[in-house]
């Protein structure tokens, strides 16, 4: 399905995330109402934690990209359009931390690691897709550096036609409970 319509889409035409297959079941069965997310790198996956969580906010520095998804956001979901990197990078400060799940998805990765830090609640995970790609080493080494314990679900996903990973980055007593 999500093939042929070229968007990340369950069999109901329902959003997903472009994740891996394998991190959207643990991600899926281990959200709860009251989690807040912060994104970097607005989409499918916005949507997809829109419908199940109570707070998303959403960092995309693509203008026309975020034109198409604001519309289709509920009214607990800020997207912020944000082109400017130092902006993009430092948006995560302006929304009062304590985020149960950071997603890097987005550009500039190894910057945003080290934003969410400070901006990561007690038990919060980072989500960090395409983290098989070279360009993302130093900013997942930072955060095991840090404490954070990694997760690589490997996998088949929406859309492409290969296998990428999508990782859970996590501490001891985590929201995930990983």
């Amino acid at each position: 399905m999500t093939f042929m319509e070229r968007r990340p889409v369950d069999a109901g035409g329902l959003p997903l995330p472009w994740y891996t297959y394998p991190a959207i079941d643990v991600i899926g069965s281990r959200l709860i109402a009251e989690m807040r997310v912060f994104e970097w790198g607005a989409g499918y996956s916005t949507l997809w934690y829109a419908a199940r969580v109570r707070e998303v906010v959403a960092c995309e520095h693509n203008s026309e990209w975020a034109r198409s998804l604001r519309g289709k956001l509920p009214g607990h979901c800020t997207l912020v359009e944000q082109p400017n990197r130092a902006e993009y990078v430092s948006e995560i400060a302006r929304h009062g931390g304590n985020f149960d799940i950071i997603v890097i998805d987005g550009l500039h990765r190894n910057e945003c690691a080290e934003m969410a830090l400070p901006a990561l609640g007690e038990g919060g995970v980072i989500i960090w897709d395409n983290s098989d790609l070279s360009e993302s080493e130093a900013g997942l080494a930072l955060l095991v550096r840090r404490g954070f314990k990694r997760l690589d679900l490997a996998g088949m996903g929406p859309i492409n036609v290969y296998a990428w990973t999508t990782s859970i980055l996590y501490r001891e007593r985590n929201c995930f409970g990983i």
